[in-house]
């Protein structure tokens, strides 16, 4: 009895972490009303919350996704605020003044979408991808793997930017 258990529990641990078989089960996302669709390891939770403007400024309206697998925190953060050509250029200032090593910039261009890359200075590693579509400012994240794991190219390269976006809506 005991050896069949510990057999059970090898196959059923092994299943859990095949990445080949992670990496598939990853599913396409987006949002309603959003400029983008992304894969995750998992349903990701999503916040949004508008921000009153005062005196001639607009309101904004942000949102917060995420989800957690394996070690890996996957994040995007979307601003809807008038000019999205101009929070990316704040955001691209203020990476120069934080933590996030500006040296590693790279130029990013994605479905006729500028945007930058980033890495952190986490040892466990983090990557960061900010873009400026028609209507809003993103910032993707991933935090607890280096760029060059499996599930981070996932992520990112699973990216699609622009207005026919397809995928399982999320919804706060």
């Amino acid at each position: 009895l005991t050896i069949h258990i510990t057999l059970l529990v090898g196959v059923v641990y092994g299943q859990e972490n095949n990445p080949a078989e992670q990496l598939a089960s990853w599913q396409r996302y987006t949002v309603k009303g959003e400029e983008f669709s992304i894969k995750f390891p998992t349903h990701p939770a999503m916040t949004t919350y508008r921000q009153l403007g005062w005196g001639y400024q607009r309101d904004q309206w942000k949102r917060h996704l995420g989800a957690y697998a394996d070690g890996v925190v996957y994040t995007i953060f979307s601003l809807d605020d008038g000019d999205p050509r101009q929070a990316l250029k704040a955001a691209i200032e203020g990476i120069s003044t934080s933590e996030w090593a500006r040296t590693t910039e790279q130029d990013l261009n994605l479905n006729g979408f500028s945007g930058k890359q980033y890495f952190g200075p986490s040892p466990l590693g983090e990557t960061l991808q900010i873009f400026a579509t028609k209507n809003r400012f993103y910032h993707f994240q991933a935090y607890g793997a280096k760029a060059e794991d499996p599930r981070v190219k996932q992520f990112f390269s699973s990216l699609s930017l622009g207005k026919k976006v397809e995928g399982i809506e999320v919804s706060d």
